[in-house]
């Protein structure tokens, strides 16, 4: 039996227009670049440009780190027998992330190993890069380079850009500089960014690495159902179709993908995509599909045109659907156990679900340990719902 609310499809249809630009949407070949000439111009006129000038002109300003050019790293090639690894300043070594290195090696993506050198004690300290030295060593002992002889393994030149000091402290800073303190964070955009392109527009006919694959197959379903991935900062990141979180997509598989994107065009095509839409409702599919329903058949559809139903025409939206959780789950464990308690991940669903059986829903498969929880101590989280919409069940 269908739920007491009925689902009144959008009148308006959402045109190219209004969806986020693609910046995967890329051919073969199309590679935007700027030369280095016209960003370092570009900056010549920004206001960060007159903050530098600014603040070099405050008499408060002061950096007693060495400052010339001079002073900059120098390149070298140092042998596997001199570099030893500044533990101190370290993270511990993982010989399981040694052995992915090896395997997976390929000798264009190795980077350049940091080294302080100490002119009192005469000795190589690895600041960073240590796991990729270890590589270097092992792959070498094991004779996978076919151009060095394992015997001289030990004596293998490795790239290294060399500080010469003698403050040891200076060993941490630069540690913490080169992860992280230095450099702006990656967002999950910009990891799936190379997986998608590596894929569309530099391999476009070949075979790639399995996670270009699957992003690349995942990104083309995306699109087919006009949902366009985009980075936490863009500014269409709250137009129709949008989907910020990202990182989620490396958590469903290509299935889970489809049947998201599938929702999302049927019932939401106005909206951005909301987290809620993505691992909670998969998780609600799976434990269906587990149950024994057939995702293709007409009662599940109607199973989730009923539920979509009740998210929009009850609530508003999937982001209200957790909003209104987060803020009844706490009223609803003080009446049952005394204190309050912040909502756990399945409520939202269970809340949800009850939502749906209150509103006359009975499919089969509608999974009944999610129905019937957070219901103890004669309270159950349906009844710190709102009044009003409670009255309209």
């Amino acid at each position: 039996m269908a739920v007491k609310f009925k689902w009144v499809a959008n009148t308006t249809k959402i045109t190219k227009k209004q969806l986020p630009v693609n910046e995967l949407d890329r051919k073969p070949g199309d590679i935007t670049a700027r030369s280095a000439v016209d960003m370092a111009n570009d900056f010549t006129v920004s206001p960060e440009m007159e903050q530098i000038k600014s603040a070099l002109a405050d008499k408060s300003y002061s950096n007693s780190a060495p400052q010339d050019f001079s002073d900059t790293p120098t390149l070298m090639k140092l042998k596997i027998r001199l570099l030893i690894s500044a533990l101190e300043f370290q993270r511990p070594i993982e010989f399981t992330h040694v052995k992915k290195i090896v395997l997976e090696w390929d000798s264009r993506r190795p980077a350049t190993i940091n080294v302080v050198y100490n002119p009192d004690t005469k000795q190589h300290y690895i600041t960073d890069g240590q796991h990729t030295v270890l590589a270097y060593a092992i792959r070498a002992y094991l004779g996978l380079f076919k151009d060095v002889d394992p015997a001289d393994w030990l004596d293998l030149e490795i790239n290294c850009q060399v500080v010469v000091t003698n403050d040891m402290a200076f060993c941490s800073e630069h540690f913490q500089g080169i992860n992280g303190g230095d450099k702006l964070p990656l967002t999950p955009f910009d990891y799936w960014k190379p997986k998608v392109l590596g894929k569309r527009q530099h391999s476009p006919n070949k075979q790639t690495k399995d996670t270009y694959e699957i992003a690349f197959a995942k990104q083309l379903i995306l699109e087919k159902y006009k949902i366009i991935p985009v980075h936490q900062d863009s500014p269409d990141r709250f137009k129709p179709g949008a989907l910020v979180h990202v990182h989620n997509l490396e958590k469903m598989s290509v299935e889970d993908v489809a049947f998201m994107a599938k929702n999302h065009n049927t019932y939401w095509s106005q909206e951005p995509v909301d987290p809620s839409e993505m691992l909670p409702l998969q998780e609600l599919r799976n434990r269906c599909v587990k149950a024994g329903a057939e995702t293709d058949s007409k009662e599940f559809k109607e199973f989730m045109q009923d539920l979509n139903t009740i998210i929009k025409h009850v609530l508003g939206g999937f982001a209200e659907l957790k909003h209104k959780t987060q803020e009844v789950y706490p009223k609803y464990h003080l009446a049952a156990f005394g204190e309050t308690k912040t909502a756990p991940k399945d409520a939202s669903l269970s809340l949800l679900l009850k939502m749906y059986k209150k509103a006359g829903g009975t499919y089969r498969y509608a999974p009944s340990i999610l129905i019937n929880k957070y219901s103890e101590n004669n309270t159950d989280l349906f009844d710190h719902l709102d009044p009003a919409i409670r009255k309209m069940f």
